[in-house]
This record gives C-alpha cells, structure tokens and sequence, in this order.
C-alpha cells in the first residue's frame, strides 16, 4: 500500500483526551501511521538467485524446501514456513505452504502459463499490521495470473501479469468503520540472449505488486461537546501515490561446475511511493550442481 494511510490519515488531525477533565491534546494523524514497505531486497534476492522454473518437466517432480520470500504476492509469511512443490508432465504444478495455495497449468506445454491461488494472513493486511485503537487486521487473498514466453533464435522473450482481490477484515478497532475489498496488480517484461560460449544477457522490467483501488473509512475524535466525545468520519484511499518499476541487467557466466551471476536493479518510485529517490541494488551470486 506504500504512502497511502500515511499521506491520507497523515494530513488530519485528531483529538487525544487526559485523565485531567477538560485537558486534550491535538496530534497529527502521522503520529499513528507510517508508509508500508514494499519489494524488499531479501525478496529482490531470492527471485534473482532462484527465479520460478515455469517449464513442464518431462516426469513427475517433487521438492520440499524452505520459504524465505517475506511476502508471497504482497501476502505476508510467517517466518520458518515450508513450501511443497509438484510439477506434473501434462502442465499441473501446485505449490503448498501453511497460509495458502497456488496452482499452475501450461495448456499443451505450450507459450502460455496461468495461474491461480489464495492466501490468508491472519494477522496483516498485505504485510501492513495494525495495533492498539487501530485494532488488528487479517485478509485472504485470491489471485489470477499469466505468462508468455518465446525463443526467437538466441533470444527468450517473457510476459506476466497479475491481478488479485483482497477481502480484509478489522476485528476490536475503534477507529477503522470498515475496509473495502482491495484489487491489486503487477506485471512484467522480460529479454534474454545466449551466446555461444554460454553466458546469458538478460534484461526486465518489472511493477511489484501494488494496490490499484480500495478504501477505508475511520472515524477520529476531534473534540467534546457537553461531555460526550465528537468524531470525524473520513475515507483513506489504499492506493498509493507513486508506482515502483525495477529495471534490471544480469549476466549469468558459466564458472568450472556452475554458473556466477551478477545483476543490477534500479528502482524508481521504491515502495510506491512518487518522488522518491531512485534505489539502487547489485546482485551476485553462485550456482553449482553435483
């Protein structure tokens, strides 16, 4: 959600009572809010150093391993979490793990893959957690998506998108009315070239996920009347002001038994966030098989 509930809950102001009769205190909003991470660079990492095999094996195919992405489609993952991987070869692969589920199929092996899955978050709403009067948040996530990939000669060229609805629940808050349901998406574009001696150039262009539309109604006291406190109904946008794209370069060359690679990412907007400084990052590592 990035800046959202920090630039529209940010701007007002709210009234806060003393154990002193007729003694309050006037804050602003951004004393309870803040901007909600985006794409982390431990996330950036692990789609760099282990990036979805989207390819039908030619056998049946199992792995169980370790999770070590944070978020899962903006969803956020408790630490330690497991994922079961099986991949079939008429095109099915499904993926399990403890908050959810994701099922994939390449039609005929051919260009085009889909997919689909849903995710629940029992303590955050897309990674953002609420506390004290603000209560606490939980959502279930339910997404669709789909790429397309070909080789033109020595050249792999690559498509996805996503689009996904979030359906969040607020439980003890006296201050949110109510959440809409959310939709959210992210894309991206991808080139790679193979040369003869091995290496691989490749070069993408991606959007992580963001919040398209949604909102939120919440209510702040803002003063007292006769004894009684009085409120203001407001509604947030959940959509946030900027839009994060990462433009990225690798090489990947084959070294004795694996293969180094290096990359470099630039990311305009980080977080969603418009006008913020462009963040750079550079990748390396080492792959080896035996």
């Amino acid at each position: 959600m990035g800046d959202a509930l920090a630039v529209s809950i940010g701007e007002q102001k709210v009234t806060a009572f003393s154990t002193v009769p007729g003694v309050t205190f006037t804050l602003n909003g951004d004393s309870f809010v803040g901007g909600a991470p985006g794409t982390d660079l431990a996330a950036s990492l692990d789609s760099f150093m282990a990036p979805v095999d989207w390819t039908a094996p030619e056998q049946w195919r199992f792995s169980l391993k370790p999770l070590y992405a944070p978020t899962v489609h903006g969803a956020a993952i408790e630490r330690g979490a497991n994922l079961f991987h099986m991949a079939s070869p008429q095109g099915w692969t499904a993926s399990f793990y403890g908050q959810g589920i994701e099922l994939a199929y390449q039609p005929g092996k051919g260009p085009f893959t889909f997919t689909s899955g849903v995710i629940h978050e029992a303590d955050s709403l897309l990674g953002s957690q609420a506390r004290g009067f603000f209560g606490s948040l939980s959502a279930d996530t339910f997404y669709v998506g789909s790429r397309w990939q070909t080789d033109v000669g020595q050249w792999s060229f690559a498509a996805n998108g996503e689009l996904g609805l979030v359906a969040p629940t607020v439980a003890g808050s006296s201050v949110i009315d109510g959440i809409d349901a959310l939709t959210t998406n992210a894309f991206g574009l991808e080139a790679a070239r193979t040369f003869n001696n091995g290496n691989v150039l490749r070069f993408s262009l991606k959007q992580p996920l963001r919040v398209a539309h949604g909102s939120m109604d919440y209510t702040f006291a803002n003063g007292e009347a006769d004894g009684i406190v009085t409120g203001a109904s407001q509604s947030a946008s959940l959509a946030p002001t900027g839009r994060q794209l990462d433009l990225t370069t690798a090489l990947t060359v084959p070294v004795s038994a694996g293969d180094l690679s290096l990359g470099l990412t630039m990311s305009t907007d980080p977080g969603h966030i418009a006008g913020a400084d462009a963040v750079f990052s550079l990748f390396g590592g080492y792959q080896a098989q035996w």
